[in-house]
């Protein structure tokens, strides 16, 4: 079970890396590759594995530039949990005026007054 679990975060890494850059979004995609590069470099270092080989070589040129050098970096040190910290998903905020609703502060917080706005 554990080497299908590595295998799917490679590709899903491999994935998201070919999709920022299809959108544009290189530090996204270098940070990605950096991740993958740490999450490999065990194989790497007993030649079992090479953290490039499924990415496209004009991709693998670009993203190991000296212009993308410092997000490469970010992404080996932080790993794929600094990319679900930095690219979480938008969530709608509701203002509560705009909801029909009142608060007030008190000592302890903000406390719903039950009476709309």
């Amino acid at each position: 079970m554990l080497a299908s679990g590595k295998s799917l975060r490679e590709r899903v890494l491999v994935s998201l890396i070919g999709a920022a850059a299809a959108a544009g979004d290189l530090p996204l995609a270098a940070r990605a590759f950096g991740a993958l590069e740490s999450f490999r470099q065990p194989q790497a270092q007993a030649g079992l594995s090479d953290a490039g080989s499924a990415i496209p070589a004009d991709l693998l040129n670009t993203l190991q530039a000296a212009g993308c050098a410092a997000y490469v970096d970010e992404g080996r040190a932080g790993g794929v949990d600094l990319i679900a910290t930095l690219y979480q998903p938008e969530r709608e905020t509701i203002d509560p005026a705009s909801a029909g609703v009142t608060a007030e502060l008190s000592r302890s917080g903000w406390e719903s007054t039950g009476r709309p706005a």
